[in-house]
């Protein structure tokens, strides 16, 4: 009966490369697919006599490396995706002539200013700090100093946050409910999890006195299946930078809608 045993191990053999290949493709096939809420309308009557210089507002790009059995995700500002493009608040920073040094504002001021922001952002944002500010000596004795601009407020825009600690554990569950089924179809029935899209906004007068702040706290559901939307990423992937700066799109609209009554407010 050796022969037996023999098909019988082929087949095992075979089953297994089936099971092997069917993961392979669902891990290769498999896409997300966004639900935002639906994006406001734009309000396009709105009218700003103010000159506004833009900071910030930009969306994470994540890069990882593997360690023997580690591997370690690094969070990075992205630069060439700036929510800005898709909802415009002002003119970003870096397009605003640089005439001297604004005197008014005490280099106290504007240290307490960026360790704020870095404290958020980490250090990649010390790209976005030196269209800001000037720095004088080395060490502890350097000073920082505000740039002068002709603008009336500097909008600074925060999005976040980097890693979905809040959320990881009901995330954990929403795959251990899913996970299975997911395997079972193929791909068909989707992984289900929840993300966030936060933004924090703070409007700056020209002398770098903060006079009005919001937060926006949102999520969005992700689905993963073969299904999905290659342009809104692939199963290994933690975002398409092109697509992410859609995901803050709905709560910047807003903002952009009550801008104006935001600055009247402030005469």
């Amino acid at each position: 009966m050796w022969y037996l045993d023999s098909m019988f191990t082929l087949l095992l053999n075979q089953k297994s490369n089936i099971i092997k290949l069917s993961i392979f493709c669902m891990l290769f096939t498999a896409c997300h697919r966004h639900y935002i809420r639906p994006l406001p309308a734009i309000d396009e009557n709105r009218v700003i006599n103010k000159k506004i210089a833009t900071i910030g507002f930009y969306p994470y790009a994540y890069s990882s490396y593997t360690s023997g059995r580690t591997v370690t995700t690094t969070a990075l500002l992205d630069y060439s995706n700036p929510t800005t493009k898709l909802v415009s608040l002002g003119k970003p920073i870096d397009e605003i002539e640089v005439t001297g040094i604004n005197t008014n504002v005490s280099p106290e001021k504007v240290k307490t200013f960026i360790l704020e922001y870095l404290g958020k952002v980490k250090k990649s944002g010390s790209r976005e700090i030196e269209k800001l500010v000037e720095v004088r000596g080395k060490g502890d004795s350097a000073t920082f100093h505000l740039k002068n601009r002709d603008v009336d407020f500097y909008i600074l825009g925060i999005h976040g946050p980097a890693f979905d600690e809040e959320g990881s554990g009901a995330n954990f569950g929403r795959l251990l409910l899913t996970g299975h089924i997911f395997m079972f179809t193929l791909g068909t029935t989707p992984l289900w999890s929840t993300k966030p899209a936060d933004t924090d906004i703070l409007v700056y007068d020209k002398d770098l006195n903060l006079v009005y702040q919001k937060s926006y706290k949102s999520r969005y559901t992700l689905l993963t299946a073969w299904w999905g939307n290659k342009s809104e990423g692939h199963i290994n992937n933690k975002n398409v930078p092109e697509f992410t700066p859609k995901l803050y799109e709905p709560d910047l609209r807003d903002f952009y809608n009550e801008l104006p009554t935001i600055l009247n407010s402030l005469k």
